[in-house]
């Protein structure tokens, strides 16, 4: 927790720092070494979340791997804002030790997370975000006259459910976003991400505009190969179980 908290306090000389007490903490000195060699990011360093590969990218890793290969699972130890529901704890931490609005202006930036049905783990930290928000702005004026003011300044996929955490905080009605994050989450649970139930019903409508083979003939830099790109059929079911794949 020392370690941590020095390396995230933002201190101009926070390397100095946790290199005087360092010694003190013995059994904590892969965690130091591993925020003075920079492999640990800093709060401020920590991404909202992981950056995704466009299809692009996957139909070129499709095509460049090789198929006989056997897939070694890895660990994922990549830290973000997303998977890590600890963080916003962290922020919070930030705010009532200082008062400084670096870390509510990242929470605002959580918000739309409240209303995407991509994972479990990004709605729940969002419907987490608007929750503490409307409930702290409650008990504080001072951050429910910020967040009143950050309205006009938000672009429209943080406006709406950062003005639901403002009328929340208002009328010290906060019951009813829990029981929307609680649904949503089941929902979630049940019907699978958006982009898994639009996957599933355009392959049932049997939209195939572009074949598979015109897709890594693009990835491979042949335009002019020449190949149909209207399909239908079995083709088309191809294509859609080969995104399918991608998504998991």
């Amino acid at each position: 927790m020392i370690v941590r908290a020095i390396a995230y306090s933002g201190l101009p000389d926070w390397r100095n720092v946790l290199r005087r007490v360092a010694p003190r903490m013995p059994g904590r000195r892969v965690m130091v070494d591993s925020y003075l060699a920079g492999k640990l990011p800093t709060l401020t360093d920590i991404p909202l979340e992981e950056v995704k590969p466009g299809m692009m990218d996957k139909v070129r890793g499709a095509f460049t791997k090789n198929p006989f290969a056997k897939d070694e699972r890895k660990l994922n130890t990549t830290l973000t804002f997303a998977s890590n529901q600890d963080l916003l704890d962290t922020l919070w931490g930030y705010y009532f030790a200082t008062g400084s609005h670096a870390p509510i202006q990242r929470i605002i930036q959580m918000l739309p997370w409240s209303k995407s049905r991509d994972t479990i783990d990004k709605l729940t930290v969002g419907s987490m975000a608007r929750y503490t928000l409307a409930s702290y702005a409650i008990r504080d004026a001072s951050l429910r006259d910020y967040l009143r003011g950050e309205l006009a300044r938000q672009p429209a996929a943080v406006k709406a459910p950062l003005a639901e955490v403002v009328e929340a905080a208002d009328t010290v009605q906060i019951a009813a976003l829990r029981k929307d994050a609680l649904a949503a989450v089941d929902e979630l649970k049940i019907k699978g991400s958006d982009s898994r139930r639009d996957l599933s019903f355009w392959g049932q409508v049997g939209v195939g505009a572009v074949a598979l083979g015109c897709v890594s003939a693009a990835a491979l830099g042949q335009v002019a190969v020449g190949i149909p790109c209207v399909i239908g059929g079995s083709a088309s079911q191809g294509l859609l179980s080969f995104w399918e794949k991608q998504q998991q």
